[in-house]
């Protein structure tokens, strides 16, 4: 996966550029692994890039977890997520301006519409698994990018599980 990433999204301008990568083990059971990825690009331009992804794996049943596989069907999953990181990811906004601007010695910037809305978050990026929770990863633009990884605990999905699904072991956490 690494090697395609390389190929797929590493395009240096002239023959300079960047890639590192490195990964940490969020899960590993007998049954489950779930490896995040973080991957930093600079081809040269004038940003650096960096990305999460994740690769959850049912070494029982040798196949890649799908996000699907995780919930019943027909549960509106989705919308519990959208909904719990729209006001953690706002909240989390907040105190971000306050602890910059206490750095500063500024007063925090007034905001008047939240940083983000349920609609921007309809589409993960990619998922993780750890005991907790369920780690999320969206694809934002880059001037709010710092919020493209976040943590849903359990207990926001658990209506939505799938009672034998691969995270049903860590629902009670």
């Amino acid at each position: 996966m690494t090697q395609k990433a390389i190929k797929d999204d590493f395009q240096p301008v002239d023959e300079k550029g960047v890639f590192e990568t490195n990964y940490n083990v969020l899960l590993g059971t007998n049954e489950l692994i779930s490896i995040e990825m973080l991957e930093y690009i600079d081809g040269g331009g004038a940003h650096p890039n960096e990305a999460w992804w994740a690769l959850t794996y049912d070494l029982a049943a040798n196949k890649e977890v799908q996000f699907e596989d995780l919930f019943k069907p027909g549960s509106d999953y989705n919308g519990a997520i959208a909904k719990y990181l729209t006001d953690d990811i706002n909240r989390r906004a907040v105190e971000l301006e306050k602890d910059n601007a206490r750095r500063e010695n500024r007063e925090p910037a007034k905001q008047d519409e939240p940083l983000v809305t349920m609609e921007q978050l309809s589409g993960v990026s990619d998922f993780g698994l750890t005991p907790k929770g369920l780690v999320v990863y969206f694809d934002f633009p880059h001037v709010m990018a710092y919020f493209d990884k976040n943590l849903v605990p359990y207990s926001v999905i658990r209506e939505h599980l799938k009672p034998n699904g691969p995270a049903a072991k860590f629902q009670n956490n």
